[in-house]
């Protein structure tokens, strides 16, 4: 799994106050960020083109939790206590 070729935008420190909650906005076109959220940042929509990169590649690849289910079916050897502590 690689990183997206595009960066994400760092959040501005004033974002990470959790006494005001991110503000929700709407994209001209009604774009939500994927994974099934309701709303969006202007965060993710600075971020939009990555995040969309970001799920495509989810997609095709899996989640890190299911790369490693797969790779683990392919070495059983990797799950036997002969190979130290993980």
């Amino acid at each position: 799994m690689s990183i997206p070729d595009l960066p994400l935008q760092p959040v501005a420190p004033d974002a990470l106050d959790a006494s005001h909650p991110p503000c929700i906005v709407q994209a001209a076109d009604g774009w939500l960020p994927p994974g099934g959220y309701d709303g969006c940042s202007q965060w993710a929509l600075d971020n939009r083109e990555a995040l969309e990169q970001y799920a495509r590649q989810i997609e095709e690849e899996g989640t890190a939790a299911e790369q490693l289910q797969r790779f683990l079916a392919e070495h059983p050897e990797m799950l036997t206590d002969t190979h130290g502590q993980i």
